[in-house]
């Protein structure tokens, strides 16, 4: 890598993440100290050792995913703390954006044992309430009006749930925006 990247960093979901890609979808901070995730350009393998092949192009192990997505590049997702991605030549930046931000970031979230939810959630009388459905079924639609009628929006798209022994399960905001078509 000849270039010189800048990193930035972001809070999503609860967590800090530095990147040596821009994500506009993420809420920018500036808190110092460690990050919890980091994502960088790196030399990704075409295999990882161990690997099942899932869905699409894709290899799983306990501690890692590794994404291989032709025209978009390979993304691999290891230990809950590093996503390593090596762009394809002619990469467009918002398609390695969906990747990472989607696949890699909830396959992070297991990893660190959070569950992901594809879902969206509002906030009513302070009680967070989650539509989850198949895509295109319209929660994000359903998020929409809500937030017209009051209801504030947590979270659209995927929604992070951490479990307490103290207060139960806690749902983390995770990208700023309503993911309407």
């Amino acid at each position: 890598m000849s270039e010189v990247s800048r990193v930035s960093t972001y809070r999503v979901a609860g967590l800090t993440v530095q990147s040596e890609f821009p994500l506009p979808e993420l809420t920018p901070c500036k808190v110092p100290g460690a990050a919890d995730v980091r994502i960088s350009r790196d030399d990704v393998p075409r295999s990882i050792p161990g690997g099942v092949r899932a869905m699409y192009e894709a290899q799983v192990t306990p501690e890692a995913v590794l994404l291989d997505i032709p025209d978009v590049g390979r993304i691999l997702a290891s230990g809950g703390t590093k996503i390593s991605v090596d762009p394809a030549p002619d990469s467009r930046p918002e398609d390695l954006r969906l990747f990472i931000l989607g696949s890699a970031f909830g396959a992070i979230y297991l990893q660190r044992g959070l569950f992901p939810l594809h879902a969206s959630v509002v906030v009513v009388h302070g009680e967070a309430i989650a539509f989850a459905g198949d895509p295109g079924t319209g929660k994000s639609t359903l998020a929409a009006w809500m937030n017209s009628h009051g209801h504030p929006v947590l979270t659209d798209d995927v929604c992070v749930i951490r479990f307490s022994e103290a207060s139960g399960p806690i749902a983390y905001p995770s990208f700023p925006r309503i993911k309407l078509w």
